[in-house]
């Protein structure tokens, strides 16, 4: 699982081990979230004749995509990422000593600006997971778990650290 993935996971709520909803789960979701089908399509930005014809299956395309992913990400996440909730699980390699799962939090990574949740929150609304992870990644102000994790997060190097 990636830093982004977890983060998302902390902002929505969602229990470990949730799978993925289908589009059509996500569409009814969001409709009951906001309260009706009129007030969706007016979040998003869309006819509510588009928002009919999803709803029948047809799928979000192009620009229209992009805009019910933002509205839908942005009706999912908590007003704020409370920062004591930031708990990044990763397991440590290293050649000359077995895997250990390790885990570490907000205080750890050195993370104290109250402000950063509401950034990695506005990440998360404007590009999703990855953007999310990204912006954590940023957040944190020690330099060695910084680059670590950053690693990881791209699946990159031998030993290290292993996201999940």
């Amino acid at each position: 699982m990636s830093i982004g993935r977890q983060v998302e996971r902390w902002l929505t709520g969602e229990p470990p081990g949730a799978g993925q909803a289908t589009t059509h789960e996500r569409l009814v979701a969001f409709e009951a979230d906001v309260g009706s089908g009129r007030a969706a399509a007016r979040r998003i930005g869309i006819a509510e004749s588009t928002w009919r014809g999803w709803k029948k299956g047809a799928s979000p395309r192009g620009a229209n995509r992009e805009k019910y992913q933002r509205a839908e990400r942005d009706a999912r996440a908590a007003a704020t990422l409370d920062l004591q909730k930031i708990r990044v699980d990763f397991v440590q390699k290293e050649r000359k000593r077995p895997d250990r799962a390790r885990s570490l939090d907000a205080r750890q990574l050195r993370i104290a600006d109250p402000a950063a949740g509401q950034r990695i929150r506005d990440a998360y609304v404007a590009g999703g997971a990855a953007a999310a992870g990204k912006a954590l990644i940023a957040e944190i102000k020690d330099p060695w778990y910084a680059e670590q994790l950053d690693l990881a997060d791209q699946d990159q190097g031998d030993y290290g650290f292993v996201i999940g």
